[in-house]
This record gives C-alpha cells, structure tokens and sequence, in this order.
C-alpha cells in the first residue's frame, strides 16, 4: 500500500490547459455542492459508464481519457471534477466507506489547477503531509485521512469506485508512504 504514487501518463500541459477551458465552460445546472467536502461537483462519466450531458461538452477531456487514462485501468470508474473555490478548503475526509477500510482503495487524479501542495495527509500523530507540489496526475489512497488546504481556486479530475487501483503503473515517478492516523468519526461520510 502506499499513501500517494505520482505517475506519468505523458498527460501534457496543453492537454491540462485545453481540459481546464472545458471544465471551466461546463454551465452552472450540471454543478452541485457538496457539503461533505466543501466543494462543487459535476458529474461526468457515471456509474452506468456513459458520458453525462456535462462530460459529453468536454471532447478534448474524452479524448485524453481515452487514449491515455482508460488503457492504465483493470476496470471502469466513475469520473467527476472537483471545483475548491478560492479562499475554500476540503476537510479532512476519507473517499471510501468506513466498512472497507484497511483494503486499499486507489483513486486516480489529475489536478488540472490550483496548488499542488495544498492536498494533505495526516500522519499516525495527525500532523499533515503535504503532497509535493510537482506532479499533476497521481493516484492516492482514498482510505487515508486527507484534505486541501484553502488557497486559489482547484479543479481536480477525479476517477475512483468502482475502479479501485492497479497492481502497478510503467511510469512510476514517485511514491510517498505516510503512516495513517487512527479513523475519526467525523472523517467518514454518512
């Protein structure tokens, strides 16, 4: 297990550029807050695996989903982006039901803006662990406690259950351990 593998899907930064202006344009109706984690979500590619209204506006999205992400995956995921408005943050939280943890539960991500650093972890003393601020597309493990730190605006691409990891990846870049806290209650989502 690992806490945060960062790897190379030669996902460049024109690619990320002309995703962000897709996200960006995605009308306000498709959006829903999300009190859990403190932020604005849109589905994209949903649980009966076919592009939402709002995903079916993101081509270039679809396109490097298609020919860079979907040949990494087992398995199919759902995909949604993430949007931390400015001056918000994400509390700290766990992207998997308190049932299945310890198993291990990867989820892809690919941070099209804001800090890379601003994404923590807590340690087994719950101190936080900051993400390093270099690497855009990585996998974390979604069973140990993170959030994100408030700062500019963040728009994540977010792919995870029922997809839940690969054994390994050809380009690992870098991986960090951090060993996890004990569960808290107000941790999990209900």
């Amino acid at each position: 297990m690992f806490t945060y593998k960062a790897i190379d899907l030669n996902i460049t930064t024109s690619d990320i550029d002309l995703i962000t202006k897709e996200v960006k344009s995605i009308p306000d109706k498709h959006w829903f807050f999300n009190e859990y984690r403190n932020c604005d979500i849109v589905n994209l590619y949903h649980k009966d695996f076919v592009w939402t209204e709002a995903g079916k506006l993101c081509t270039h999205l679809i396109d490097v989903y298609n020919k860079k992400i979907k040949p990494i995956l087992s398995a199919k995921g759902k995909i949604h982006i993430l949007k931390t408005r400015k001056g918000n943050s994400i509390p700290t939280h766990i992207d998997c039901h308190q049932i299945q943890i310890p198993e291990f539960h990867q989820k892809f991500r690919l941070a099209l803006t804001g800090k890379l650093d601003s994404l923590y972890f807590l340690d087994k003393d719950n101190n936080k662990v900051y993400a390093p601020n270099t690497y855009n597309t990585y996998i974390l493990n979604g069973g140990h406690p993170h959030g994100l730190e408030s700062a500019e605006e963040k728009l994540t691409f977010c792919l995870g259950a029922p997809w839940r990891g690969e054994e390994h990846y050809e380009k690992e870049i870098f991986t960090m351990n951090v060993l996890p806290p004990k569960l808290k209650k107000e941790w999990i989502e209900v």
